[in-house]
């Protein structure tokens, strides 16, 4: 019964492909085409032909602001209102910010030289940014401090070069005996190309102000703290026409 169960199979199938004449070819008219379009030279063969990108209905001009600027529809809050609005939220998923990242406190208005700096006092939360000020005559190293999280941010201190420039501004926050110091770097270019490499370290309250030389030569420095009441300052920097890497602990 097996065997001929298999022949009447093999009998309708050859059958099927026999209806076409010895010679000829069957026109089954033109294949359908499923792999997607190439993209940048690249055939993305994708099983349910071509796939469509996100579909952004048009605008609603009511909702904008300024009808000649399409994202004026988004109301403005600096990152410190919106980190308060999310962590408002009983629900842990929300508790944090959607945008990581904006440009909206401004901490100085000026020009600055050669660079920032910021550090952060590990046990209040007090932010701290330095800069140089690119200026002519008595550059500066400003720093600014913030107490609510870098909402507002009040002027804290300055060094400056009376005869030349200051550049390499780093800050770094560390703590000892009850007290915060606030480590601040620079590098004071004078005439005849000496860079000088200068720390100063200050309490939080403004008090016990002292002055110290690291290098004679410096291009290139940074500055850090340990994490804790150890009270240690670690300061990095290269020489000029040097390519070695110089460390020291105070």
């Amino acid at each position: 019964m097996r065997n001929v169960l298999s022949i009447m199979i093999l009998i309708c199938t050859a059958a099927a492909f026999a209806v076409v004449p010895h010679g000829e070819t069957l026109d089954v008219g033109p294949m359908e085409d499923n792999s997607a379009t190439p993209v940048s030279s690249i055939e993305l063969d994708l099983p349910n032909g071509i796939e469509y990108g996100e579909y952004f209905p048009p605008l609603d001009l009511t909702t904008l602001a300024d009808v000649n600027d399409p994202s004026s529809f988004m109301e403005y809050s600096t990152p410190v209102e919106r980190a308060l609005a999310y962590n408002a939220d009983d629900d842990p998923v929300l508790s944090s910010p959607l945008w990581d990242w904006d440009d909206d406190v401004l901490i100085y208005p000026g020009k600055v030289g050669s660079g920032v700096d910021f550090d952060t006092d590990d046990i209040t939360g007090d932010l701290y940014a330095i800069l140089d000020t690119d200026h002519a005559t008595n550059d500066s190293l400003i720093v600014y401090k913030s107490t609510d999280g870098g909402a507002t941010w009040s002027f804290f201190m300055y060094s400056n070069n009376t005869d030349g420039e200051v550049s390499n501004p780093r800050i770094a926050v560390g703590h000892h005996g009850g007290n915060t110091w606030i480590l601040m770097l620079g590098i004071w270019n004078e005439s005849g190309s000496v860079n000088n490499l200068w720390t100063r370290r200050v309490k939080a309250n403004g008090s016990s102000v002292t002055w110290e030389q690291v290098s004679g030569n410096a291009t290139y420095a940074d500055i850090d703290t340990d994490i804790g009441s150890s009270a240690y300052g670690y300061v990095t920097w290269a020489e000029d026409g040097d390519m070695d890497i110089y460390a020291a602990r105070k």
